[in-house]
């Protein structure tokens, strides 16, 4: 700038030459640190979402067998079985580990669930057949039905007594009917007929809790939870589901059956989870175990953890 004139058209030349020299030295160094912040944050997601997931089905596992116990038996002492799709699952125990094609392995559970609000004994009618009267019309849409083998998170057609420890099946409701009124208070009655009469008495007050099967297993799709009826998508970033049995004396076992059931303590869930999104420049030649089987390599751009915890069984221990 020469006596206030302004600048000169070879100065602004230099001064943008300068300014791209110092830009193209700058660049490199921004998009390093963008990348590497962006790994950063993907490293971080990935564990997070990992370790969210096995607080889940922790949660699962330390619940099983609540109220149904270890061997879920029905009211006629036979063993408890439950539709799902075309076939009939027999819960010989209320986790069951089983073998999926591909390697992976499908965890199911079995509890009872209270409903909301609470369904509680007011009446019992020794019948036959026998009948439950209880404070609520039950929601059809959601609790009970009495078509067989229709099942949801809470399986319609059965419920547990609290502290009985026996699974009964409902054949019939009976909702404000006029000619329910059993105990003869002037109000309709709302009854459960039962399949089997009851083992042992039902103190009045008692809750009645639904019976609730999941299923988890991993496909293409990812980490899915299976209420009998459908499946969900839990995660889609799931490679690899294992499971093992750890028993009373510390060894692991992966298919527990007869009187080993009752020496189990806890289990252990391994999972492979995938990052949502591939890093650039990164290639994933790892191979990871997840119990006894490998998995990988992938060779592709996709950052993977590998996590487990072993998860205690409280409602074994508790038999």
């Amino acid at each position: 700038m020469i006596g206030g004139r302004g600048f000169s058209l070879v100065e602004l030349l230099v001064v943008m030459a300068l300014m791209s020299i110092i830009s193209l030295i700058i660049y490199p160094f921004f998009t390093t640190f963008q990348f590497q912040s962006l790994s950063q944050i993907n490293k971080s997601d990935l564990n997070d979402r990992a370790n969210r997931l096995l607080d889940y089905l922790a949660e699962e596992v330390q619940g099983a067998g609540f109220l149904v116990t270890l061997v879920p038996r029905n009211g006629d002492d036979t063993a408890f079985q439950i539709k799902h799709a075309a076939n009939l699952v027999t819960f010989n125990q209320s986790i069951l580990v089983g073998n999926l094609i591909g390697g992976d392995d499908r965890l199911d559970i079995l509890k009872a669930v209270s409903f909301f609000p609470p369904l509680v004994v007011t009446a019992v009618d020794p019948g036959p057949p026998q009948k439950v009267k209880i404070n609520r019309p039950p929601d059809y849409a959601t609790e009970i039905n009495d078509a067989a083998g229709v099942n949801v998170s809470l399986t319609r057609n059965h419920v547990v007594f609290e502290n009985h420890k026996k699974i009964y099946r409902v054949k019939d409701v009976a909702a404000d009917s006029p000619n329910t009124d059993i105990d003869g208070d002037g109000h309709r009655d709302r009854l459960l007929t039962l399949v089997q009469p009851l083992t042992e008495p039902v103190p009045l007050g008692s809750e009645v809790l639904g019976v609730r099967a999941m299923g988890f297993f991993v496909d293409t799709g990812g980490l899915r939870a299976d209420d009998y009826v459908s499946s969900a998508v839990l995660d889609r970033d799931v490679d690899g589901l294992q499971i093992n049995y750890f028993m009373q004396d510390g060894s692991s076992i992966a298919a527990p059956s007869g009187a080993a059931i009752e020496n189990i303590r806890g289990v252990r869930i391994s999972l492979l989870v995938r990052a949502n999104r591939p890093d650039k420049g990164y290639v994933n030649s790892a191979t990871y175990l997840l119990g006894s089987r490998s998995y990988g390599p992938y060779d592709d751009g996709f950052r993977r953890v590998a996590v487990q915890r072993l998860v205690e069984v409280k409602n074994y221990a508790l038999e």
